[in-house]
């Protein structure tokens, strides 16, 4: 090695400490407050619109301010109103209520007065009824005929129920 690159080595070595120093110094003042900046004051207010313009933005419906987004913000750049999605199905209609619904009539027996008056016991879904001839039972249903084993029950329409004693029967009346 000749004497010049020797000597070039070791200029090499105050140049490394003078940029370590400026890399300690800056480092330094990283952590401290600067109290050069201690005196900025934040930027004043804008200076108030003209009547006119705020006049002029009623009448033409303008906003106040306008709200810009940068497009980085947003969940994808390549944002368009262009093409829209097809809106929900509306949800589905709701059924008819049933026009009809079915009770249970059972048969439970009868008794009969000194008078001669037969009187029923008919179990309507959960409920008791203590019913004579004529009398209605459920809906437009009426008791027609009382006997040992059998009750028969008529509606103003014609139809007729024939019950067995202790067997329950489906009757179809009108929903309420």
């Amino acid at each position: 090695m000749n004497r010049e690159s020797q000597l070039f080595q070791w200029a090499m070595v105050p140049a490394a400490l003078l940029m370590a120093g400026l890399l300690a110094f800056s480092l330094a003042r990283l952590r401290h407050d600067d109290p050069a900046l201690a005196g900025l004051r934040p930027t004043p207010a804008p200076p108030p619109r003209h009547a006119a313009a705020d006049q002029t933005r009623r009448h033409f419906g303008w906003p106040d301010e306008a709200v810009r987004q940068p497009m980085t913000q947003l969940a994808n750049p390549f944002f368009t109103l262009a093409i829209q999605a097809a809106p929900p199905p509306p949800p589905p209609a709701p059924p008819p209520p049933p026009a009809t619904r079915t009770v249970s009539v059972t048969y439970r027996g009868y008794f009969e007065t000194s008078a001669g008056l037969r009187r029923a016991v008919v179990q309507v879904d959960d409920r008791q009824l203590l019913v004579a001839r004529g009398e209605i039972v459920v809906a437009s249903f009426a008791v027609a005929e009382i006997e040992l084993r059998h009750l028969s029950l008529t509606n103003t329409a014609g139809a007729s129920v024939r019950g067995e004693f202790s067997k329950p029967v489906p009757v179809e009346i009108p929903a309420q």
